[in-house]
């Protein structure tokens, strides 16, 4: 029988939280290395205009972290574990043998959510935020695989805004809104879930609100970028409306 709450530390327990990142010190700088390669590399090989806010380079290299590396890592570690998906989901980290693979994977989106980290508005920084201290308690806790389908889940919403950002099209901003209302709506699901595992403690509700609150922006962000375009699109059709009278 697998441990269905596993050994969850709480926000409050600092001595916890430092004691196992002292554990994982390692892991984060070869994580912290990595991506400074791979960003100095970005630079080097790709263009350097701004595109909404960021240098092209930064979504080109978010592109495939979000849409393979990411998602693609956490199936091998849902697959290493040779566990059934429910099983894997709630398993504690001590009573697998694979949870390497585990580490690995939020190892990198650490590393990720580093190398974007962005500072041009306080709603950016304050989500990358969110999503950085999130992967940290989970990297502490016993128990990580909700999280780690989850965010790869939307992970993958976030590459359809990635696509529309460098890409905008009315195809593109169509994926973008499929994708990241799906996305979405799994990340609510799996928040849902995750809190029935938890202990009734202030800071389990305060993790339950922070996860929702990082979903919640994302949807709202991708509401307003379809309103947006909308408007756009009715904008530019009256105004050749408008032309094609006067001719």
């Amino acid at each position: 029988m697998h441990s269905r709450t596993g050994n969850m530390p709480m926000l409050g327990s600092g001595y916890f939280m430092l004691e196992a990142l002292g554990h994982r010190f390692p892991g984060l700088l070869i994580s912290a290395m990595f991506f400074l390669i791979y960003t100095f590399a970005a630079r080097q090989i790709f263009p350097h205009e701004p595109v909404a806010g960021l240098p092209r380079y930064k979504w080109l290299m978010m592109l495939p972290l979000e849409g393979f590396i990411l998602p693609a890592t956490a199936g091998l570690a849902w697959w290493k574990s040779a566990l059934p998906l429910t099983d894997w989901l709630v398993v504690s980290q001590s009573e697998s043998c694979e949870d390497t693979w585990n580490g690995l994977y939020l190892y990198l989106l650490l590393g990720y959510l580093g190398s974007i980290f962005m500072l041009d508005t306080f709603n950016c920084w304050a989500h990358d935020a969110m999503c950085a201290s999130v992967a940290l308690y989970f990297l502490c806790a016993d128990i990580s695989g909700i999280f780690i389908l989850g965010s790869s889940i939307m992970g993958l919403g976030s590459a359809t805004n990635t696509i529309y950002t460098l890409w905008p099209r009315n195809v593109t901003l169509l994926i973008y809104a499929l994708g990241s209302t799906v996305s979405n709506t799994f990340g609510l699901i799996f928040v849902t879930f995750f809190y029935t595992l938890l202990p009734r403690h202030p800071s389990s509700y305060f993790l339950v609100l922070v996860c929702s609150l990082i979903i919640l922006r994302q949807q709202c962000s991708c509401i307003s970028k379809c309103l947006s375009a909308y408007r756009a699109r009715v904008s530019s059709n009256r105004i050749h409306c408008q032309q094609q009278t006067h001719l």
